[in-house]
């Protein structure tokens, strides 16, 4: 019986606290927060001003029909009222996971950045739609070198070992952001749960 009392106090404290939580805007849970900046030594291009308030984050192979998807359907509407106006710069991260394509497009994907990156995203998009439309020829040396020729880029280049080894890359970034499939989508260092839902992403973004 002489516990009561110390329960209820415990209690009527613990709703005091919970309540000034709320009314001074504190959150009682935390949201977890990952680096998301580029590995040592990596090279990086943005879409968008680099100076912009907001970053955007997508983990991705350029082998995964999701990952397609994300980029006709999502980043549009995302280009058009963040990154264009300003307010959020994107950038992405090809990752090793599903093939043998998914390996050579992402040593293909490093040399772009690193020698042709004013035409990184353009290429990129066009690879990427071009994805799972073109059987037996998407994703080979061969379609590669199509590509390489078509945006008049230097073979040799484009076509040299890569600065840094593409499947330990993909597993740093696998261990420091916990990714567990692709696409992955971070706002400012924040996992979206839903790639595809524009409005969690909306969410995250400081206006």
């Amino acid at each position: 019986m002489k516990k009561k009392p110390l329960i209820i106090i415990g209690s009527i404290f613990a709703f005091v606290v919970i309540g000034a939580a709320i009314l001074l805007g504190i959150s009682t849970t935390s949201v977890e927060k990952f680096k998301t900046t580029p590995i040592d030594g990596q090279k990086t291009v943005y879409l968008g001003e680099e100076d912009a308030n907001n970053e955007i984050f997508l983990a991705f192979d350029y082998s995964c029909p999701a990952c397609k998807n994300w980029m006709g359907e999502v980043l549009p509407e995302l280009e058009q009222k963040y990154i264009e106006t300003g307010k959020a710069k994107f950038r992405m991260q090809s990752m090793v996971y599903l093939n043998d394509a998914s390996l050579r497009l992402s040593q293909f994907d490093q040399n772009l950045i690193r020698y042709n990156k004013e035409k990184y995203y353009e290429i990129a998009r066009r690879v990427m739609s071009d994805a799972q439309s073109q059987d037996g020829i998407w994703g080979t040396e061969q379609y590669i070198k199509d590509i390489i020729s078509e945006y008049d880029l230097d073979q040799d280049m484009m076509l040299q070992d890569n600065e840094m080894d593409p499947i330990n890359v993909t597993r740093k970034y696998t261990r420091g952001l916990g990714i567990e499939s692709v696409p992955s989508v971070f706002v400012n260092g924040v996992k979206v749960e839903e790639p595809f839902n524009v409005k969690e992403i909306e969410s995250l973004i400081n206006e």
